[in-house]
């Protein structure tokens, strides 16, 4: 009954409206079906005219060439001006020709008139034309007069022309060539006004050849009519089309009112019917309405009293994961409220119960199959039958507490690359920020570094191992793979099985089987640095797609992070090396200064010890005392050589030498130098470049060099002596203060001693500093080293970790100039 009553209430003024509406659209289609025969009408009739001008005209032309044809042959023009005086008045009379040229026999084109817009036509030869040339020709063979289709004419623009063969004494003189721009010779009809009311376009075999009118006039234009001009045995295609103004003009606009009035008044006659019709059943179907809302809402419904659920909506059946509405009727509230928050909740029914507000707040909620998550929950109080009870509306937030959760990460992380010192730290925020998203039980950063072109893993978190060695690339592991790509991984064993088998990873790279493995590149401005890696040895099901789509949207700000750390702490490097490289310039000033004042006054003591040696009896008890003094000059004078040689202010003399060559011969006295239980390997690289230096440079540094490996090896070792060619580039100078770019030659040493911490090596080149005993070492060694190589415009390093050894490189520049001796370099 109910249902009845609706629809009756729904279809019957429904009915009345559209039976009035189709009734008047009917009518009105008539009357604009009307109006439309009209418009063809008019259309049909002006095209007729159209039509008919235009053969008139064109018929009314070639009679003009006919008729010189006839005066020709009367009066037999010997002379191109004879011609002319004859054909210029009727051209200029009749509008319309582009030209009227006389042709001769073999089908060049002597005479033309006017000459004004047509003198590039003088003397060319028609069978050249690439259209028209083939009518010429038919007209040579048929000897009949020919017309050519539409063609470019050789004035410029499109047109058509005739050929009119001039037969004398059954002789061919020539032709008379009639040659009309189309758009002119039309244009001499518009002049009429015809067209005042229409747009009009030409077709030829279908195909458009020319418009009079804007695209838009004729755009969506449904009323055209199309009629045929007959041109000798050519065709054209006129096709009219009513410009809008006619249309509007001939449209009555009392047919559009009546049309309008006619609806207006169905709908407000239908209106008031179902008005009436439904003031009867407003409060039921308003009944019906909330019924039907509640029901279909997209936010979990509940109703329970004292702590039962009575009535549950489909949202709720989709929210708690239940079968249907029938299984959460009967069961407990609280059964689906996680235990930290019931408490909270049981207060907010006992007030809602008692009809107090009770704010909206978030809860986390448990569904039928155990999943957490965080719901908004608003609850109201309800009375059905006399009973109180609580209305429960919950909406699901989990996805915008997982939106803010990465916003928080993003936010961390961005934050830890200022608060952090160094890569390590800002590694493990990273790890730390990332597991408030996702599982980061197994967690790796892997990092290209591209000056040892290897793949390193600096930060690594397994439960089945504890690091990763770097990988030499390319590899085939999953990790490069993922990089080599650019492609975010979501692999299960089996999509590694099918991986292995088309050869895209190799399974050596495999030392444990994973269940699950998510991989995103690290890029930053287009560029990958990395790849990041989580993964799971026991549960294929502990991610899922939205873990992948969390990794890449956070892998960026990660990239950008690292990459700024990267920078930041590389130019806090490069001004490191800066203060240290001035601080060893200063000290070199200083030392130089000293060491020559120094010298100076050694020469005078050394000077006056040697005279009071000489006059000194050999009994004398002064000649001890003279000659402690004359040691203790001779070895304060070795002090400041070496200060001077550190200072670069020592004398040298230098010389175009092959280090291996100079090396060698340094090796026996380098042997019994360092000692039996030591062993001296020289590795040197075959070379073609020279260096220029004073070979007793080279002694000194090998001498400083080996006694200083000697004394750091505690027993039995091993020193390598090591010569290689090498360039610098732009690139590698940018990130080592004191380089400059070129071809070097390198001299290494390296020993497995017990090695030096970093506060140690930021002094080993300042003069007088030493790690050794009292008595051991003056401390000028590696200092004489270091004045020697920026005396000669070279440059050193040192890499050394405390019980890893030490490694010394030298780079001398190639020298480029010309040897005295023609004989070849020796390796």
């Amino acid at each position: 009954m109910k249902s009845s009553r609706f629809r009756l209430e729904i279809t019957f003024p429904v009915l009345i409206f559209l039976t009035i509406s189709v009734i008047m659209v009917f009518v009105w289609q008539f009357l604009r079906d009307q109006e439309k025969k009209e418009i063809l009408a008019k259309t049909e009739l002006v095209s007729s005219q159209i039509q008919s001008h235009f053969e008139d005209r064109f018929e009314s032309h070639l009679e003009i060439i006919k008729l010189i044809r006839r005066e020709w042959l009367s009066n037999k023009f010997e002379t191109e001006a004879q011609f002319r005086a004859t054909v210029l008045p009727l051209t200029s009379t009749f509008s319309g020709f582009q030209a009227l040229n006389f042709v001769d026999a073999i089908g060049k084109i002597r005479w033309v008139c006017p000459q004004t817009g047509n003198t590039n036509i003088q003397d060319r030869d028609l069978h050249n034309h690439p259209t028209a040339g083939a009518t010429f020709v038919l007209a040579e063979q048929s000897g009949t007069d020919c017309i050519t289709p539409v063609v470019e004419l050789w004035q410029g623009g499109i047109g058509f022309a005739t050929y009119f063969p001039i037969t004398m004494d059954g002789q061919r003189r020539g032709y008379l060539n009639g040659v009309f721009k189309i758009k002119e010779f039309i244009n001499t009809i518009f002049k009429e006004g015809i067209l005042d009311n229409f747009a009009i376009a030409l077709e030829e075999n279908g195909r458009e050849i020319l418009q009079f009118t804007d695209d838009t006039e004729m755009q969506n234009q449904t009323l055209f009519v199309r009629t045929n001009i007959a041109l000798m045995d050519r065709k054209l295609t006129l096709v009219l089309y009513p410009l809008p103004k006619l249309i509007q003009s001939t449209q009555s606009y009392a047919n559009q009112i009546f049309i309008i009035v006619s609806i207006l008044l169905a709908a407000i006659f239908s209106y008031l019917i179902h008005v009436l019709m439904k003031s009867q059943h407003t409060l039921r179907e308003s009944e019906e309405k909330y019924q039907s809302l509640v029901e279909h809402s997209p936010d979990a419904i509940l109703i329970h009293f004292k702590g039962i659920i009575r009535f549950a909506n489909v949202g709720a059946v989709k929210l708690f994961e239940a079968r249907n509405v029938q299984s959460l009727i009967g069961r407990k509230i609280l059964d689906f409220v996680h235990a930290d928050y019931q408490p909270i909740v049981m207060d907010r029914i006992k007030k809602v119960e008692g009809e107090a507000d009770a704010p909206l707040i978030e809860e986390k909620l448990i569904t039928v199959k155990g999943r957490t998550f965080f719901a908004e929950v608003n609850a109201v109080p309800i009375v059905v039958a006399g009973e109180n009870g609580v209305q429960v509306i919950a909406r699901d937030i989990s996805s915008r507490k997982k939106k803010e959760s990465i916003q928080s990460v993003l936010y961390g992380i961005s934050k830890a690359v200022s608060s952090t010192s160094n890569l390590q730290e800002l590694y493990r925020e990273i790890h730390t920020q990332l597991s408030q998203v996702i599982d980061t039980t197994n967690f790796y950063i892997a990092i290209l570094d591209e000056e040892h072109n290897r793949l390193v893993f600096p930060y690594f978190i397994d439960e089945k191992q504890s690091n990763l060695e770097p990988l030499a690339l390319p590899s085939m592991s999953l990790s490069e793979y993922a990089i080599r790509t650019g492609k975010s991984l979501f692999l299960r064993q089996n999509n590694v099985d099918e991986m292995v088998k088309q050869g895209l990873i190799d399974p050596v790279y495999l030392d444990h089987l994973f269940k699950i493995w998510l991989a995103t590149p690290l890029s930053y401005q287009n560029k990958i640095i990395g790849v990041l890696v989580v993964q799971s040895y026991c549960d294929e099901d502990l991610y899922v797609d939205e873990d992948l789509e969390i990794l890449n949207f956070i892998s960026e700000q990660i990239a950008a992070a690292i990459t700024f750390k990267q920078s930041e702490l590389e130019q806090i490097e490069l001004q490191t090396q800066l203060i240290h490289s001035q601080k060893m310039e200063s000290v070199g000033r200083l030392a130089g200064g000293v060491a020559h004042d120094f010298n100076n006054m050694l020469a005078v003591i050394l000077g006056h010890s040697e005279l009071a040696l000489d006059k000194a009896e050999p009994d004398s008890p002064l000649r001890k005392h003279l000659e402690e003094i004359l040691a203790a000059s001779t070895r304060s004078a070795e002090v400041t050589r070496q200060l001077l040689a550190f200072a670069r202010k020592q004398t040298v003399t230098p010389k175009v030498i092959d280090l291996n060559e100079a090396i060698g011969n340094l090796l026996n006295m380098l042997r019994r130098l360092i000692g039996e239980d030591i062993e001296l390997v020289w590795r040197p690289q075959s070379m073609a470049w020279r260096i220029k230096i004073d070979p007793s440079q080279i002694d000194q540094i090998l001498t400083n060099f080996c006694v200083n490996a000697r004394d750091a090896i505690d027993g039995v070792g091993r020193i390598t002596v090591e010569t290689s060619q090498v360039t610098f580039d732009d690139a590698f100078v940018t990130k080592h203060t004191g380089f400059s770019p070129g071809a070097y030659v390198m001299l290494a040493v390296s020993d497995n001693g017990k090695g030096m911490d970093s506060k140690t090596l930021d002094h080993i080149f300042e003069p007088f500093f030493t790690t050794k005993g009292m008595g051991q070492g003056t401390g000028l060694g590696l200092a004489t080293i270091y004045g020697i190589v920026k005396q000669n415009n070279g440059f050193i390093n040192v890499q050394s970790e405390p019980d890893q050894g030490t490694r010394f490189n030298i780079y001398l520049p190639r020298y480029t100039g010309k040897t005295n001796s023609e004989t070849p370099p020796k390796n």
